[in-house]
């Protein structure tokens, strides 16, 4: 039995017309807007409704010791809402400036029915930037 996630446009921090994205790649690349997508900005249903985590706005701005302990499991918790998403893991570091700014780096290793996917991004104030998708078996 094969599995098709079909095929959409590639848009991850920029619409890139002619170029396309399917398979685990698809499914990364869902999971990067949902980290980056404010909760309740969607329009639609109860799905809509709860989609998105807005990372950058959640640590761009700093975090107490127990949030950043927090932020793997609701990372994990977010990208486990879609159904294409059969296993995550997450690992987060961050690095302090000579200024005392923090950046982010987040690293997302994801298992789809059609193979793993891995989705590092990082966080500089509260800018997201993806720094790395890649897909396939």
């Amino acid at each position: 039995m094969t599995t098709d996630f079909g095929r959409d446009t590639y848009c991850a921090d920029s619409l890139r017309t002619g170029r396309y994205a399917s398979g685990a790649v698809l499914v990364g690349q869902r999971c990067y807007h949902r980290l980056i997508t404010p909760r309740g900005m969607l329009r639609g249903g109860e799905e809509e409704r709860n989609f998105g985590l807005d990372l950058a706005g959640k640590i761009g701005h700093g975090v107490t010791k127990n949030e950043e302990a927090a932020l793997p499991g609701q990372i994990q918790n977010e990208l486990r809402k879609d159904a294409e998403v059969l296993e995550v893991s997450t690992r987060i570091s961050s690095v302090k400036d000579s200024a005392g700014a923090v950046s982010w780096t987040i690293a997302i290793s994801g298992t789809t029915a059609v193979g793993p996917f891995e989705l590092v991004m990082g966080i500089a104030g509260n800018v997201p930037t993806l720094v790395r998708l890649t897909g396939g078996a």
